[in-house]
């Protein structure tokens, strides 16, 4: 059962809304945003309706929050005026507000990826300590006095206000019930909140503080890791106050130690026993996540994230990117950042039993369990192609692990020995050119790995020919950096070629084929090409559908680009029928 904010004492019996859903006059909504042309209706919350819009002049795409004017307490432009400031990477933007004699208007930026709600199934731990991080980072923007946010309570996070860019960033959103707060906290001003995510402090009215916020975010980890809340938020409000007082969480099963310690401790029914800050609270899950899933974590979730230097630190991962390696050995890029949705990066992670393949012929693996060898466990000079081997594999193992500056290294002087030793045209010679133009990609340096790749890509294509596993690897890598690089047409050229040539050889449903249709579908839409983007995507999503259920989250991220290009190309034609998105 989905809880809905409770305003006021009278609706404290039931814990329900006092509005399931709004109605409003779209020609009155129209004229009080004159700069905007409205677009379909996205959805209803408990208090409000939602529409897609697009500004008149600057051609941007919006979402606008209908709120009935009877429901809201207090200055409304003010506050309007305070969310307006708001600057963060993990927060929603506000745009514009406008108020008529019924009606509240937000318009706020559009982020088609959904909600956690919607999304959370096909999460795993560590996506599910990312969004943490990101909410977590958002909290502390919002909660620190005397900034933008002048020191402001949320008081009501929960998975239906967490939603994702379609490129994967979460954001935090809907503060309509946010709250100042001076360092002491903020009185309680009657009940406000989800009762199911609520803090011990908000049922009994006590004074507020940043673990309020934080308690709520411990319930939705905790909710997206076991697969149910803490507490059961549709039981009567009295039993849920009284639970909440006198009855710890049930512990976290199944849940790395680390991590579940420090949810734990944020549920903590005293305000003073949970961490006293949203830094603080992210220093902790930082660290967890590093002992629970191993240095370098963060690079291996999928979703952008915007963090302090400490906390990227203290999770073991310097840089925002990662790397990753495929059935060759041949590493991936991986790559975030910006508004536009990003192309895919394939390949299986590494980190099997025993080793991680190397590439070589025969995939011979790196040894022992126990780590990368170091240059003292081996004779970093010995040209013997074994100790070669080796080397490229440690790369990969250091590259995988977020060590993008020592696996570059490696991968210089491994190839320095193999151009020497081999030359130029082996394949082995062109497998660590082709890894560390990934590397070079991962520390930012595109233009470097532009060059690499390129010229792998034309020894690759002479020497293996165009359909070889690798050179159709190299392509793909290469289209992406032509991509970030803006050299979209390009990309698109080169996209066609990959997905032509790997539909022929692996079949259309193979996951490198579906991967190189949905990068040739970001390629157009960055084009301004949205109908073929779109017909590409809907074929893809489908396909992604069938072979991996609906839940997985290559289907999940798909349907969050197709909704984006579906409503680029509606925008673009107006006249055509609105189409179903997934």
């Amino acid at each position: 059962m989905a809880d809905g904010p409770v305003g006021s004492a009278a609706g404290r019996a039931a814990a329900r809304p006092r509005w399931c859903a709004v109605i409003y006059d779209r020609e009155q909504v129209a004229r009080a945003l004159p700069d905007y042309v409205l677009g379909e209706h996205l959805g209803s919350g408990t208090f409000g309706a939602v529409l897609a819009a697009q500004h008149r002049e600057m051609d941007r795409p919006v979402a606008v929050k209908v709120l009935p004017a009877k429901t809201l307490r207090g200055n409304t432009t003010d506050e309007a005026k305070l969310l307006g400031q708001l600057d963060h990477p993990h927060v929603v933007r506000v745009h514009d507000a406008r108020r008529t004699d019924d009606l509240c208007l937000v318009v706020m930026e559009l982020l088609p990826g959904g909600t956690l709600t919607q999304r959370q199934i096909g999460f795993g731990p560590t996506q599910v300590c990312a969004v943490g991080l990101a909410v977590a980072a958002a909290l502390a923007y919002i909660h620190r006095p005397g900034g933008q946010a002048q020191g402001l309570l949320h008081r009501d996070i929960k998975p239906d206000n967490i939603l994702f860019a379609a490129d994967g960033t979460p954001k935090v959103g809907d503060f309509g019930i946010a709250k100042l707060f001076d360092g002491s906290g903020a009185a309680a001003s009657g009940l406000a909140g989800t009762p199911a995510y609520m803090a011990p402090e908000q049922f009994n009215g006590d004074r507020l503080s940043p673990a309020t916020d934080l308690y709520a975010l411990a319930t939705v980890l905790y909710q997206a890791l076991a697969g149910r809340a803490p507490y059961d938020g549709s039981k009567e409000w009295g039993l849920l106050r009284y639970q909440k007082r006198k009855d710890p969480p049930p512990p976290l099963d199944d849940v790395p130690t680390p991590v579940a310690m420090v949810i734990m401790r944020t549920l903590a029914r005293s305000p003073a026993d949970r961490y006293a800050s949203a830094v603080e609270f992210s220093l902790a899950l930082a660290r967890a996540g590093a002992e629970a899933f191993g240095p370098g974590w963060l690079t291996r979730v999928g979703h952008p994230l915007h963090l302090d230097d400490a906390v990227r630190a203290t999770a073991g991962s310097g840089v925002p990117g990662g790397s990753a390696t495929d059935t060759a050995g041949q590493r991936t890029i991986v790559t975030h950042g910006g508004p536009r949705r990003h192309p895919e990066h394939r390949g299986p992670r590494t980190g099997q039993p025993g080793g991680i393949r190397t590439g070589q012929p025969g995939g011979i693996r790196t040894g022992q369990s126990g780590g990368i060898r170091t240059s003292q466990q081996r004779t970093r000079h010995d040209d013997h192609p074994e100790v070669l081997a080796a080397a490229h594999s440690d790369a990969s193992e250091l590259s995988d692990v977020g060590d993008h500056e020592a696996a570059r290294t490696l991968d210089e002087d491994t190839l320095a020995r193999r151009l020497r030793v081999l030359g130029p045209d082996h394949r082995d010679t062109l497998a660590t050119a082709h890894n560390l133009a990934a590397d070079l990609a991962a520390l930012g340096d595109q233009r470097g790995a532009r060059d690499l790749y390129l010229d792998t890509f034309a020894r690759r294509r002479a020497v293996l020919g165009p359909a070889d596993a690798g050179t159709l690897t190299t392509a793909f890598n290469l289209a992406v950096v032509l991509s970030a690089l803006d050299e979209h047409e390009h990309a698109r050229d080169l996209g066609e070629e990959t997905l032509r040539l790997r539909r022929g050889t692996l079949g259309p449903d193979h996951a490198d084929t579906l991967a190189a249709a949905f990068n040739l579908a970001v390629y157009l839409g960055r084009l301004g090409r949205y109908q073929e983007a779109r017909t590409i995507g809907e074929n893809v999503w489908a396909d992604r559908c069938r072979l991996l259920g609906a839940g997985h989250p290559d289907v999940l991220r798909t349907a969050a680009a197709l909704q984006w290009w579906i409503h680029q190309d509606q925008a673009a034609a107006p006249e055509q029928a609105v189409a179903p998105t997934p």
